[in-house]
């Protein structure tokens, strides 16, 4: 991925089995150290992953809204328009507390037959 590229994952995230309950998760590529992740749905978020940095966003659940910090520890992406993989590591406080260490790979390939494609995570 270039610097100045901008590119979008953009799929349905389904809660439970029911096809109809589903939150619509976006994943904004700006370079190789800045990543934002929105889900809007029933379950609203946005995390701002910036390598090095530290950001607070609120996480809106049925029981109210939790302030969420998250420092984004590295970084790593392998991207193009046909397939990718994006490597991000970070931790999370909710409401000033320590929660986790997390892990997350994300893998996307193009389909052959449409212009949509297939996310892992």
């Amino acid at each position: 991925m270039g610097k100045g590229d901008v590119k979008y994952l953009i799929y349905r995230e389904y809660v439970g089995s029911n096809t109809q309950n589903y939150n619509l998760c976006i994943v904004k590529l700006e370079n190789d150290h800045l990543i934002t992740l929105t889900k809007n749905g029933k379950q609203q978020t946005k995390l701002i992953l910036e390598k090095d940095k530290k950001h607070d966003s609120p996480y809106y659940t049925d029981y109210g809204i939790l302030m969420m910090s998250v420092f984004t520890h590295d970084i790593e992406s392998n991207c193009n328009d046909e397939r990718g993989k994006i490597k991000i590591k970070y931790s999370l406080d909710v409401n000033s507390n320590f929660m986790s260490m997390t892990s997350i790979t994300i893998e996307y390939e193009k389909l052959k037959s449409e212009e949509k494609y297939d996310v892992y995570s």
